[in-house]
């Protein structure tokens, strides 16, 4: 299948608008590329640091896009390239896709996102998938959560839940997944290739999995149980923080970052962090490196 952004049947089965709904996926990537899709967004505004499949997955879309940087608290992004982009007047669909730092909800709201709108942007996409889950406080187009691999809430399932608001279009496409295009674009991005370039040299979404109708979950069941788990692994994580914390403290050589940074991982910033993974690994412990 060609790249689906610019196939007519995309664009027919898009035409009705939906009421503000919950919508469930196997993957927030694959509700992701529903809505880019469904809403025809031509250019991406995101921060530098998002997850690479989301590069891939715009790439793979043939969707322009442009960075953004982080303002110094980690928190916030630069503005000015998508306000200098917005007074041009382009006619171009634009979105805002908002991705909080190792899952602290940055300082944007309501009124940020009414004075994008008014100066001309399309859309704006809040992805909380690293955030903890609360399912509250809905002020953009599209609010991605997930319950994959790494999340704050990790099901056996998978799994993952949006919030569409009106009058934003939206509906569940279909095409065929191939694992083995799935491990190409994995292995890839684990090679640190342009993630941008991984998805455009593949040109569609086989690689992005899309089994709704596999999944076991619920609308209901997600959002009676979720909060249930959330007040269960936040009291864990808070102990165990202050175990860290405790321990790690003291240590000048370690920086570690503000409370609200260390409830999706306990951040540390080390210099030799190759030689620290190896001795946790030997011991049989997790840990993670997040940046190359």
């Amino acid at each position: 299948m060609g790249p689906l952004l610019l196939t007519s049947r995309a664009k027919e089965i898009c035409e009705t608008l939906v009421a503000s709904m919950y919508v469930l996926g196997s993957r927030a990537l694959s509700i992701l590329g529903n809505f880019l899709i469904c809403n025809r967004i031509q250019k991406v505004f995101l921060p530098a640091n998002c997850c690479p499949v989301v590069y891939a997955l715009l790439g793979s879309l043939d969707i322009k896009v442009q960075t953004l940087d982080l303002t110094p608290n980690l928190r916030n992004l630069n503005m000015r390239p998508l306000k200098n982009f917005l007074a041009k007047n382009s006619n171009e669909v634009t979105a805002l896709l908002l991705a909080h730092t190792y899952g602290a909800l940055s300082d944007f709201n309501e009124s940020n996102a009414r004075g994008l709108r008014t100066a001309g942007l399309t859309y704006i996409i809040d992805d909380r998938c690293l955030c903890i889950p609360k399912f509250e406080n809905f002020w953009a187009d599209l609010t991605l959560f997930s319950f994959g691999y790494s999340k704050f809430i990790q099901l056996n399932r998978s799994g993952a839940i949006a919030f569409v608001k009106k009058p934003s279009t939206y509906k569940r496409l279909s095409w065929k997944y191939n694992k083995k295009s799935y491990e190409a674009v994995d292995q890839a991005l684990r090679r640190h290739h342009n993630p941008y370039m991984v998805g455009k040299n593949i040109g569609n979404l086989s690689w992005v999995l899309n089994e709704e109708e596999k999944l076991s979950l619920s609308v209901d069941w997600i959002l009676k149980t979720i909060p249930i788990l959330v007040e269960q692994t936040l009291e864990k994580k808070i102990i165990l923080n202050t175990i860290y914390r405790g321990q790690l403290g003291s240590e000048t050589e370690i920086d570690i970052l503000d409370d609200r940074f260390n409830f999706w991982r306990f951040n540390i910033l080390i210099d030799d962090s190759a030689l620290v993974l190896k001795k946790i690994f030997n011991a049989g412990l997790f840990a993670s490196k997040h940046y190359r």
